[in-house]
């Protein structure tokens, strides 16, 4: 399939997330029960960590970009009303070996990953992490103490290293997998496609993280004050729960949709992956 990479205005990422609302909105059950497996496969590969350590950990990585395709591949099938099932994340791997090999992607994601880790690591010494650990076991009525090593300028600078790291490497690799699975890309054009496309749509894509990081914080918000009305308590979890998993999944579908946005056939026949 020709494709040809189109220019966006910055509004078009704005247009992304709520899409992702309305096919989200088709078939909520589906889309959260296949982040809910995804949760559940990665918990099952750290237990891969108790023979050789860290193994799980790269292996959930190296899986990712095929779960970001599988829900893709699932958004189009919604959208033209098919039934999706759980055997969705793995359609892409019944390709042409060809095309097997280059959605090895993924190793290029995990290495990616652990290099830009391990330079967070250099710069700051591991703070980042240190800070990140006592967030998460801090007793909630002793928040002050959390805070302090925020202060810290190499967890700041640990941060700054680590985003732009995780950034340098989702470029690459942003519309990668469907362009390998759509377009039948090779690995290595599939990435200097997707990179120069980030290029070309950066300020779609930076309304677009923008808008997700509103959302996000608006519906959390809208959880705790729910929770706190109705009196949950530490029941407040069967609220939360459900709506990060709504949350993440509407994320991966709405990566379909820049994906579509910002790629168009060359010869005009018909919409992508139909």
């Amino acid at each position: 399939m020709g494709l040809r990479l189109q220019s966006l205005p910055a509004l078009a990422g704005a247009s992304w997330v709520r899409r992702a609302f309305v096919v989200f909105a088709r078939k909520p059950s589906t889309f959260a029960s296949m982040f809910a497996m995804v949760i559940a496969a990665a918990l099952l590969l750290q237990l891969l960590d108790v023979v050789v350590p860290y193994l799980g950990g790269v292996a959930l990585m190296t899986a990712m970009p095929l779960v970001s395709l599988g829900f893709m591949v699932a958004t189009q099938a919604v959208m033209k009303g098919e039934v999706v099932t759980p055997l969705v994340f793995l359609q892409p791997l019944r390709e042409s070996a060809e095309r097997r090999r280059s959605l090895l992607l993924g190793l290029v994601y995990a290495v990616g990953t652990l290099v830009a880790v391990g330079l967070s690591w250099w710069v700051d010494g591991g703070a980042l992490d240190r800070y990140l650990d006592a967030m998460t076991r801090v007793d909630p009525k002793a928040a002050a103490p959390a805070a302090a090593p925020v202060a810290d300028p190499a967890v700041l600078w640990g941060l700054v290293v680590r985003l732009g790291g995780m950034a340098l490497v989702a470029t690459p690799l942003w519309h990668a997998p469907a362009l390998v699975h759509w377009g039948g890309q090779k690995a290595a054009q599939a990435m200097f496609s997707s990179a120069l496309a980030v290029w070309r749509t950066r300020a779609a894509l930076l309304v677009y993280l923008v808008t997700w990081m509103g959302v996000s914080a608006g519906l959390g918000l809208l959880a705790m004050v729910l929770a706190s009305v109705l009196h949950l308590g530490s029941g407040g979890a069967f609220v939360i729960m459900p709506l990060m998993l709504a949350i993440s999944a509407m994320f991966y579908i709405s990566v379909t949709f820049s994906f579509l946005d910002s790629f168009v056939e060359t010869d005009g026949a018909g919409t992508i992956g139909a």
